[in-house]
């Protein structure tokens, strides 16, 4: 029989076990590192790409906010032109009233009759006047009463002066119909 040195082979047979088990460890550490830098790249992809989104909102909402306090300035400086605007209508209107009730009472007003002062507190208006008779004060009365639809015209303290003038006051309220009488 012949003899036969297995010794060769059983070397190069753990060689190319232990080459075997080597290559596999080695490619298994080689995948895991290429998986770990694989994620690394996508969750910095992820990073920069939330950041620049995150970026992009913030100037977004900076915008947005100079849109509002711009918005809210134009609001309050129309607000403030509404209220100068409202102010002057109604400074218009009373000036219109005013003036419609000197023109009536100028149509109005007897001929020796003279008012001395006007005043409006409220609804109501304070005539101080003179006049030379009582017949004119009547018609002054009258008259006054017929302004408007409803009236409550009052006269009060009817003094002669010397020169037999008579000085006198008119508390004068005009309202018309579907007006409370405040």
């Amino acid at each position: 029989m012949y003899q036969v040195n297995f010794l060769p082979w059983r070397m190069a047979r753990l060689q190319a076990r232990y080459r075997f088990w080597r290559n596999l460890l080695i490619g298994q550490m080689v995948a895991i590192v290429m998986f770990a830098i694989c994620i690394t790249g996508f969750l910095h992809t992820e990073r920069v790409q939330h950041r620049h989104e995150e970026e992009t909102l913030l100037a977004q909402i900076m915008q947005l906010d100079t849109m509002v306090q711009s918005t809210k300035r134009l609001q309050a400086e129309l607000q403030q032109r509404k209220d100068h605007h409202d102010r002057q209508q109604q400074i218009y209107r009373r000036t219109q009233d005013y003036l419609t009730l000197l023109n009536l009472l100028a149509l109005s007003m007897p001929e020796n009759c003279w008012l001395t002062q006007l005043l409006q507190q409220k609804q109501v208006y304070h005539f101080d006047a003179y006049c030379r008779d009582y017949a004119a004060i009547n018609q002054l009365h009258i008259e006054l009463a017929q302004i408007r639809d409803k009236a409550d015209i009052q006269i009060h303290g009817i003094q002669r002066q010397d020169n037999k003038e008579k000085l006198f006051t008119i508390q004068a309220r005009w309202w018309q119909e579907g007006e409370t009488d405040e």
